[in-house]
């Protein structure tokens, strides 16, 4: 179940952003544009999963995307990537751009294209999550949300 993280949700999301290597470094600042997958099953609120949306006129910068390790490969990271991006869409995004180590097949799935540092718009690369040290060697992605849809990129809004 992907829902819009609650404020008693922050610890879990930060320990586990912090056990997938993802920085917190500006996570206060966009956690209002934060979702988080829990889990259907369990009594207390287990959260499986973030996605976090930093936005920027018609950029968005897609960040904090964690799933729990025994939570991958069932498609949560799937879903929290289709949700965020119908949020940056319903927020006038046009473009969305991600930094990544370890997401990038994943994010090609999805329709991202690599593209080079240089070509980051420069209100992107003033922002926190492009500074930060551990994201300077990160791969940059970027995906046209012109042709999204929810569920399907493939047809026109």
């Amino acid at each position: 179940m992907i829902e819009p993280a609650r404020e008693e949700d922050r610890k879990a999301v930060e320990e586990l952003l912090v056990s997938c290597g993802l920085p917190l470094d500006g996570l206060s600042a966009t956690f209002d544009n934060l979702l988080v997958a829990v889990d259907p099953v369990t009594a207390a609120r287990t959260i499986l999963g973030s996605a976090g949306l930093e936005v920027h006129g018609s950029h968005c910068i897609l960040r904090s995307l964690a799933v729990h390790p025994r939570a991958r490969g069932t498609g949560v990271a799937r879903e929290l990537i289709d949700a965020i991006l119908s949020r940056a869409r319903r927020s006038g995004c046009s473009d969305a751009w991600l930094l990544t180590r370890t997401v990038e097949k994943l994010a090609a799935r999805k329709g991202f294209s690599r593209v080079a540092r240089r070509d980051v718009p420069r209100e992107l690369l003033d922002t926190t999550e492009f500074a930060i040290e551990t994201c300077a060697t990160a791969t940059v992605m970027r995906k046209s949300l012109q042709l999204f849809l929810d569920n399907d990129s493939s047809r026109p809004v």
